[in-house]
């Protein structure tokens, strides 16, 4: 490596050498940890490289290709790359209390891979349909380090999305109507019975996997549980989602779980 690339990790290690009078220094169950952001600096042009390589980087990092990676695998160390758009995403929609935007890729990556020539790769493109979700539960139990939990609140259709210089994404969102008050029909029965049995069942693992109340009654409610849950594509996921029809949505759903087994026969409701 060049010299002084790794920055004040280098006479880091020759303090704590000194301080251990030990070659080389000891450290028992070190995380590296990486913060990648960008920052205004680039524009006043004092520094190295413009900021799209922060986002090459991260994926560096991601493709185990970076100078860290190898240190980290020659002494055993764990890595952790944290994104500081994101913290600052969180940290505002605290302060502010609103929601965040989550949307699926129609095309591309969010982060191009680092091997990739420039313009090789086609961009980032967006699907049309989000969901907003709110914050409920924060917790910092290591500096940096969020645990978060959210509840989805409503579709949005977006306009307008364009990513910043640190690559968070911004766009005008459209709310959508909520889907119509509209029962599962007793067809479906054995769909709505089977989302029962799951809960149940994950609440003896001590889970409890959905919000309350539980809106058994509605077509909607329980297709939307069921996407949750299923190990189905996001693709899959984003078309069901985007469906204005409540009970088509759970007709999907229910073909696809009875293609595995999951529901057999019909049923005339939910055991209570």
């Amino acid at each position: 490596k060049p010299p002084g690339a790794l920055g004040r990790l280098e006479s880091l290690s020759e303090w704590l050498c000194a301080w251990q009078a030990h070659h080389p220094p000891k450290a028992e169950r070190v995380v590296v940890a990486v913060f990648a952001g960008n920052h205004g600096v680039v524009a006043q042009g004092v520094a190295a490289y413009p900021q799209e390589v922060t986002r090459q980087m991260v994926a560096n990092f991601q493709n185990d290709g970076a100078a860290v990676n190898q240190i980290c695998k020659t002494f055993g160390l764990g890595l952790k790359v944290f994104e500081a758009r994101y913290l600052d995403l969180m940290g505002n929609c605290l302060r502010q209390g609103e929601p965040f935007g989550v949307v699926c890729l129609k095309q591309g990556s969010e982060v191009q891979r680092a091997s990739a020539p420039v313009g090789s790769e086609p961009p980032a493109r967006l699907e049309a349909c989000a969901t907003l979700a709110q914050l409920e539960e924060v917790d910092a139990d290591q500096p940096g380090i969020l645990q978060i939990r959210c509840i989805g609140t409503q579709r949005v259709k977006i306009q307008h999305p364009h990513q910043q210089a640190d690559g968070l994404w911004r766009a005008q969102g459209i709310p959508v109507a909520p889907d119509e008050a509209a029962s599962p029909p007793d067809a479906l029965a054995g769909t709505v019975q089977a989302l029962v049995d799951a809960i149940a069942s994950m609440r003896e693992q001590g889970l409890e996997p959905f919000a309350l109340p539980h809106e058994l009654g509605q077509a909607g409610w329980v297709a939307n549980r069921w996407c949750e849950i299923l190990p189905i594509s996001l693709a899959a996921k984003q078309r069901l989602m985007e469906l204005e029809d409540p009970v088509m949505r759970l007709k999907l759903v229910d073909e696809f779980l009875r293609t595995k087994g999951v529901v057999r026969g019909q049923g005339r409701g939910p055991r209570q």
